[in-house]
């Protein structure tokens, strides 16, 4: 596993969990990646402010349950917490590849993610949709 990616491998790992079952070597070592690099990003997000949403989001499945952790996992509802403080002004979030400005796709994924998990919720988002949108519209029209 040595210099295998984190988030293809928890991924791959959590996908072959119900074919090979949760004893199987390779699921095992995916689930160990992924203990070890939360461990990882958590230390570093105590000692400073995480900015790029895809370093905040890419350990965490959009799709629940999954092997990797629990609904209810510490360590994952740190993670999105430190999501919802990074949003953007423009509701936006950013990634490494976005050069500091908020990314669509990272944005989405953000948001799939925070609903996924229960920290908004379907008419939250409507409405930040709906907002937006006019809001977009009325910038058009001058």
């Amino acid at each position: 596993m040595e210099g295998a990616d984190p988030d293809s491998t928890t991924g791959i790992g959590d996908f072959l969990a119900p074919i090979l079952g949760r004893e199987h070597q390779a699921v095992s070592r995916a689930k160990r990646m992924f203990g070890s690099t939360l461990t990882k990003l958590l230390d570093k997000l105590k000692k400073e402010r995480i900015e790029d949403a895809y370093e905040l989001t890419h350990l965490i499945f959009e799709v629940q349950p999954n092997l990797m952790y629990q609904r209810n996992d510490k360590r994952v509802k740190t993670l999105l917490e430190a999501l919802v403080k990074v949003q953007r002004r423009d509701g936006g979030w950013l990634a490494f590849y976005s050069e500091e400005k908020s990314d669509v796709a990272i944005t989405v994924f953000s948001l799939q993610v925070l609903l996924s998990h229960g920290v908004i919720s379907k008419s939250a988002l409507r409405t930040m949709f709906d907002l937006a949108t006019t809001m977009h519209s009325g910038k058009k029209k001058k």
